[in-house]
């Protein structure tokens, strides 16, 4: 049986709850684990892997792609008490989307661009 890959997804935000994003190109950079078919790898649930957002070259939020009892969330450095982030996504391959939904309701929607060994 395959085993899953550790890997760098890289992302562009293309909708903010329906609407086109206003404030120029941002990009989700996180690592993950997936399995062979391109699914999040539910054995390393448990495993927190680096998560940020950038625009352009600057850092607008960092913090740790985590499982949760449903799924999957991001959750902000700043600590453990910080609101998370719920992460919607099928397969995780160039071309297909994940959804953010942010604690005050907002949908992110992203494109995965690219999808690298971490590391590599």
């Amino acid at each position: 049986m395959p085993q899953p890959r550790q890997v760098c997804i890289i992302a562009v935000l293309v909708r903010v709850s329906g609407k086109q994003p206003e404030d120029g190109i941002q990009i989700l950079e996180l690592q993950a684990f997936l399995t062979p078919d391109g699914r999040m790898d539910i054995a390393n649930h448990r495993t927190e892997q680096p998560a940020r957002r950038m625009r352009g070259e600057q850092e607008i939020w960092a913090g740790w792609l985590l499982g949760i009892e449903r799924g999957w969330a991001l959750r902000s450095a700043t600590g453990e008490d910080a609101p998370l982030w719920h992460l919607t996504a099928d397969q995780l391959r160039p071309g297909e989307h994940l959804t953010l939904r942010a604690p005050e309701g907002d949908d992110l929607v992203f494109r995965v661009v690219n999808v690298t060994a971490a590391g590599g």
